[in-house]
Protein backbone atom coordinates (compact mmCIF):
# COMPACT_ATOMS: atom_id res chain seq x y z
CA UNK A 1 0.00 0.00 0.00
CA UNK A 2 1.14 3.39 -0.97
CA UNK A 3 2.29 5.61 1.97
CA UNK A 4 -0.15 8.72 1.26
CA UNK A 5 -2.52 10.76 3.45
CA UNK A 6 -5.84 9.33 2.81
CA UNK A 7 -8.67 11.35 4.50
CA UNK A 8 -11.84 10.01 5.89
CA UNK A 9 -14.45 12.27 5.74
CA UNK A 10 -16.33 12.85 9.64
CA UNK A 11 -19.75 13.43 8.26
CA UNK A 12 -21.72 10.25 8.86
CA UNK A 13 -23.51 10.13 5.45
CA UNK A 14 -19.30 9.24 3.86
CA UNK A 15 -18.21 6.69 6.43
CA UNK A 16 -21.23 6.05 8.65
CA UNK A 17 -20.67 5.65 12.54
CA UNK A 18 -18.81 2.37 13.47
CA UNK A 19 -19.56 0.39 16.56
CA UNK A 20 -16.79 -1.62 17.91
CA UNK A 21 -16.49 -4.80 19.92
CA UNK A 22 -12.95 -5.21 21.43
CA UNK A 23 -11.37 -8.12 23.01
CA UNK A 24 -7.44 -7.15 24.20
CA UNK A 25 -5.38 -10.09 24.63
CA UNK A 26 -1.86 -10.70 26.11
CA UNK A 27 -0.63 -13.16 28.28
CA UNK A 28 -3.03 -15.60 28.02
CA UNK A 29 -5.77 -13.32 29.66
CA UNK A 30 -8.41 -11.53 28.01
CA UNK A 31 -10.71 -8.16 28.47
CA UNK A 32 -13.34 -8.16 26.70
CA UNK A 33 -14.92 -4.89 25.70
CA UNK A 34 -17.95 -3.35 24.41
CA UNK A 35 -17.06 -0.20 22.87
CA UNK A 36 -19.56 2.72 23.28
CA UNK A 37 -17.73 5.78 24.01
CA UNK A 38 -17.16 4.81 27.45
CA UNK A 39 -14.12 3.25 29.19
CA UNK A 40 -14.12 -0.51 30.24
CA UNK A 41 -13.15 -1.77 33.16
CA UNK A 42 -9.90 -3.49 34.47
CA UNK A 43 -6.26 -3.18 33.10
CA UNK A 44 -4.46 -6.07 30.61
CA UNK A 45 -0.84 -6.58 31.29
CA UNK A 46 1.25 -6.87 28.58
CA UNK A 47 5.08 -7.81 27.55
CA UNK A 48 6.35 -7.02 23.99
CA UNK A 49 3.10 -7.26 22.10
CA UNK A 50 -0.67 -6.95 22.26
CA UNK A 51 -3.52 -8.67 20.57
CA UNK A 52 -6.74 -6.88 19.48
CA UNK A 53 -9.44 -8.36 17.79
CA UNK A 54 -12.55 -6.00 17.13
CA UNK A 55 -15.82 -6.46 15.05
CA UNK A 56 -16.70 -3.46 13.79
CA UNK A 57 -20.29 -2.53 12.05
CA UNK A 58 -21.71 0.29 10.88
CA UNK A 59 -25.44 1.76 10.19
CA UNK A 60 -24.76 3.10 7.11
CA UNK A 61 -21.68 1.68 5.26
CA UNK A 62 -18.61 3.11 5.15
CA UNK A 63 -17.78 4.35 1.53
CA UNK A 64 -13.82 5.44 2.30
CA UNK A 65 -11.15 3.98 3.42
CA UNK A 66 -11.11 4.12 7.03
CA UNK A 67 -8.32 2.30 8.96
CA UNK A 68 -8.32 1.65 13.04
CA UNK A 69 -6.04 3.04 14.96
CA UNK A 70 -4.76 1.78 18.89
CA UNK A 71 -2.85 5.64 21.00
CA UNK A 72 -0.90 4.98 23.75
CA UNK A 73 -0.69 7.93 26.10
CA UNK A 74 1.48 8.43 29.24
CA UNK A 75 0.13 9.09 33.14
CA UNK A 76 0.12 12.99 31.19
CA UNK A 77 -1.70 12.58 28.38
CA UNK A 78 1.06 12.51 26.21
CA UNK A 79 1.13 10.34 23.22
CA UNK A 80 3.38 7.31 23.45
CA UNK A 81 2.94 5.04 20.84
CA UNK A 82 0.12 5.15 17.60
CA UNK A 83 -0.36 2.09 16.01
CA UNK A 84 -1.87 2.07 12.73
CA UNK A 85 -2.97 -1.19 11.02
CA UNK A 86 -3.06 -0.07 7.76
CA UNK A 87 -3.61 -3.76 5.86
CA UNK A 88 -7.26 -3.30 7.44
CA UNK A 89 -9.29 -0.48 5.66
CA UNK A 90 -12.99 0.00 7.11
CA UNK A 91 -14.20 0.61 3.91
CA UNK A 92 -17.19 -1.52 2.82
CA UNK A 93 -18.07 -2.10 6.61
CA UNK A 94 -22.02 -1.82 7.24
CA UNK A 95 -24.52 -3.81 9.54
CA UNK A 96 -23.36 -6.94 8.93
CA UNK A 97 -20.03 -6.04 10.75
CA UNK A 98 -16.49 -7.39 9.99
CA UNK A 99 -13.82 -9.07 12.44
CA UNK A 100 -10.43 -7.66 12.75
CA UNK A 101 -7.07 -9.45 14.08
CA UNK A 102 -4.37 -7.29 14.87
CA UNK A 103 -1.03 -8.11 16.73
CA UNK A 104 0.89 -4.69 17.54
CA UNK A 105 4.39 -5.00 18.63
CA UNK A 106 5.35 -2.40 21.54
CA UNK A 107 7.98 -0.49 20.49
CA UNK A 108 11.57 -1.44 21.93
CA UNK A 109 12.00 1.98 23.40
CA UNK A 110 8.27 1.94 25.38
CA UNK A 111 8.96 2.54 29.23
CA UNK A 112 7.26 0.15 31.30
CA UNK A 113 3.93 1.61 33.37
CA UNK A 114 0.39 2.20 32.74
CA UNK A 115 -0.65 3.51 29.46
CA UNK A 116 -4.36 4.83 29.06
CA UNK A 117 -5.68 2.72 25.52
CA UNK A 118 -7.33 5.23 22.95
CA UNK A 119 -9.31 3.75 19.59
CA UNK A 120 -9.99 5.45 16.68
CA UNK A 121 -10.52 5.46 13.26
CA UNK A 122 -8.83 7.48 10.08
CA UNK A 123 -6.02 7.77 7.69
CA UNK A 124 -3.10 5.82 7.18
CA UNK A 125 -0.85 7.92 9.05
CA UNK A 126 -3.24 7.32 12.30
CA UNK A 127 -4.76 10.35 12.56
CA UNK A 128 -7.97 10.47 13.79
CA UNK A 129 -10.82 11.44 11.06
CA UNK A 130 -14.15 10.16 12.47
CA UNK A 131 -15.93 9.69 15.41
CA UNK A 132 -17.20 6.57 16.69
CA UNK A 133 -20.54 5.90 17.64
CA UNK A 134 -22.01 6.15 21.40
CA UNK A 135 -21.15 8.34 24.00
CA UNK A 136 -19.54 11.51 24.29
CA UNK A 137 -17.41 12.73 21.32
CA UNK A 138 -13.57 13.35 22.88
CA UNK A 139 -11.82 16.57 21.24
CA UNK A 140 -9.28 14.34 19.34
CA UNK A 141 -11.81 11.62 18.14
CA UNK A 142 -9.26 9.31 20.41
CA UNK A 143 -11.70 7.14 22.79
CA UNK A 144 -10.38 5.82 25.58
CA UNK A 145 -11.26 2.31 25.92
CA UNK A 146 -8.95 0.84 29.00
CA UNK A 147 -5.43 1.11 30.29
CA UNK A 148 -2.64 -1.42 29.88
CA UNK A 149 0.31 -2.09 32.24
CA UNK A 150 3.35 -2.64 29.89
CA UNK A 151 5.99 -5.13 31.79
CA UNK A 152 9.36 -6.19 30.38
CA UNK A 153 11.54 -8.89 29.67
CA UNK A 154 13.41 -8.41 32.86
CA UNK A 155 13.34 -5.68 35.56
CA UNK A 156 16.89 -4.41 37.49
CA UNK A 157 17.53 -1.92 40.45
CA UNK A 158 20.63 -0.99 42.29
CA UNK A 159 20.66 -3.16 45.50
CA UNK A 160 23.77 -1.61 46.93
CA UNK A 161 27.32 0.12 46.44
CA UNK A 162 30.56 0.43 48.18
CA UNK A 163 33.43 2.65 47.70
CA UNK A 164 36.84 2.24 48.61
CA UNK A 165 40.50 2.78 47.55
CA UNK A 166 39.71 4.61 44.42
CA UNK A 167 37.17 2.08 43.22
CA UNK A 168 33.54 1.57 43.23
CA UNK A 169 31.36 -1.34 43.59
CA UNK A 170 27.62 -1.14 42.19
CA UNK A 171 25.33 -4.73 43.13
CA UNK A 172 22.50 -4.87 40.80
CA UNK A 173 19.57 -7.79 41.14
CA UNK A 174 18.38 -8.89 37.70
CA UNK A 175 14.88 -10.20 37.97
CA UNK A 176 13.58 -12.35 34.70
CA UNK A 177 10.69 -13.18 32.97
CA UNK A 178 11.85 -14.83 29.85
CA UNK A 179 14.83 -16.91 28.94
CA UNK A 180 18.02 -14.70 28.49
CA UNK A 181 19.51 -16.32 25.26
CA UNK A 182 23.01 -17.31 25.79
CA UNK A 183 24.14 -13.85 23.53
CA UNK A 184 22.72 -11.72 25.83
CA UNK A 185 24.84 -10.17 28.97
CA UNK A 186 24.65 -7.16 31.54
CA UNK A 187 25.43 -3.57 30.15
CA UNK A 188 26.39 -0.55 32.16
CA UNK A 189 26.18 3.03 31.28
CA UNK A 190 27.19 5.78 33.49
CA UNK A 191 26.21 9.33 32.06
CA UNK A 192 26.67 13.10 33.33
CA UNK A 193 25.13 16.01 32.37
CA UNK A 194 27.68 15.79 29.37
CA UNK A 195 25.85 12.36 27.96
CA UNK A 196 27.37 8.89 28.41
CA UNK A 197 31.22 9.03 30.03
CA UNK A 198 33.66 6.47 29.35
CA UNK A 199 35.84 7.71 31.60
CA UNK A 200 33.90 5.69 34.59
CA UNK A 201 32.99 3.21 32.65
CA UNK A 202 35.98 1.10 32.67
CA UNK A 203 34.58 -1.86 34.52
CA UNK A 204 36.44 -4.41 35.45
CA UNK A 205 35.17 -7.50 35.30
CA UNK A 206 35.28 -11.19 33.08
CA UNK A 207 32.45 -10.64 30.39
CA UNK A 208 33.82 -10.66 26.93
CA UNK A 209 31.97 -7.46 25.74
CA UNK A 210 34.51 -4.71 27.46
CA UNK A 211 33.88 -2.29 28.86
CA UNK A 212 30.48 -2.80 29.78
CA UNK A 213 31.24 -6.17 31.82
CA UNK A 214 29.92 -6.94 34.92
CA UNK A 215 30.86 -10.43 36.27
CA UNK A 216 28.21 -11.97 34.13
CA UNK A 217 29.11 -15.34 33.46
CA UNK A 218 27.26 -19.11 32.62
CA UNK A 219 26.30 -19.93 36.26
CA UNK A 220 24.70 -16.14 35.88
CA UNK A 221 22.55 -16.75 33.28
CA UNK A 222 21.50 -19.89 34.75
CA UNK A 223 20.43 -19.18 38.16
CA UNK A 224 18.84 -16.30 36.07
CA UNK A 225 16.70 -18.26 33.89
CA UNK A 226 16.10 -20.88 36.66
CA UNK A 227 15.45 -19.10 39.41
CA UNK A 228 14.02 -16.11 38.11
CA UNK A 229 16.51 -13.54 40.11
CA UNK A 230 20.43 -12.99 40.40
CA UNK A 231 22.78 -10.67 41.52
CA UNK A 232 25.66 -8.83 40.16
CA UNK A 233 28.57 -6.73 41.41
CA UNK A 234 30.31 -4.13 38.71
CA UNK A 235 33.53 -1.94 39.54
CA UNK A 236 34.36 1.10 38.03
CA UNK A 237 37.56 3.07 38.73
CA UNK A 238 37.31 6.26 39.56
CA UNK A 239 40.47 8.93 39.29
CA UNK A 240 40.98 12.41 39.84
CA UNK A 241 38.62 13.63 36.54
CA UNK A 242 35.90 12.60 37.74
CA UNK A 243 35.92 14.93 40.75
CA UNK A 244 33.43 17.51 41.44
CA UNK A 245 30.87 15.09 39.35
CA UNK A 246 27.06 14.00 39.81
CA UNK A 247 26.83 10.34 37.87
CA UNK A 248 23.40 8.67 36.78
CA UNK A 249 24.17 4.48 36.16
CA UNK A 250 21.65 2.77 33.65
CA UNK A 251 21.63 -0.74 33.04
CA UNK A 252 20.15 -3.04 30.45
CA UNK A 253 21.11 -6.31 28.63
CA UNK A 254 23.44 -6.28 25.31
CA UNK A 255 24.51 -8.66 22.53
CA UNK A 256 28.07 -7.77 21.50
CA UNK A 257 27.07 -3.96 20.68
CA UNK A 258 23.24 -3.74 20.48
CA UNK A 259 21.08 -3.61 23.13
CA UNK A 260 18.57 -6.93 23.42
CA UNK A 261 15.63 -7.19 25.47
CA UNK A 262 13.25 -4.27 26.73
CA UNK A 263 13.37 -3.93 30.77
CA UNK A 264 10.54 -2.63 32.65
CA UNK A 265 11.77 0.66 32.37
CA UNK A 266 13.15 0.71 28.55
CA UNK A 267 15.78 -0.83 27.11
CA UNK A 268 18.55 1.25 29.80
CA UNK A 269 17.13 1.36 33.37
CA UNK A 270 18.25 3.93 36.17
CA UNK A 271 19.66 1.81 38.69
CA UNK A 272 21.54 5.08 41.30
CA UNK A 273 23.45 8.40 41.54
CA UNK A 274 26.34 9.09 42.61
CA UNK A 275 28.06 12.20 43.60
CA UNK A 276 32.13 12.43 43.41
CA UNK A 277 33.14 15.34 45.97
CA UNK A 278 36.06 17.90 44.87
CA UNK A 279 38.39 15.95 47.09
CA UNK A 280 37.61 12.44 45.44
CA UNK A 281 35.14 11.05 47.87
CA UNK A 282 32.34 9.13 46.72
CA UNK A 283 28.65 9.09 47.93
CA UNK A 284 25.52 7.24 47.23
CA UNK A 285 22.83 9.41 46.36
CA UNK A 286 20.35 6.99 45.35
CA UNK A 287 19.59 3.08 44.13
CA UNK A 288 17.01 2.98 41.71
Amino acid sequence: MRMRKILCPTVAAVCGLLTVAIAITAGGSAEELTHSGTAFDGTVQVRGSVNFAARWTAARTVEEDCYPAVTLKDGGGYIAAVFVDDAFSLKGVGASGRSHAWVMRLPDVLPGGNYGVYLSAGDITGTPQKPLAGGETPSDLRYRIGEITVIGDYDVHGVAASYASGTLSFTLRYTARTQIPTACSPVIEIHNADGWQTDLSNLRMTSAIPPYSTGWSTARRNELNNTGTTQITANASVSQRNYGKSYEIYAGMSATDELCLQGDRGRMSLVGVIDVAANGAVTVRELL
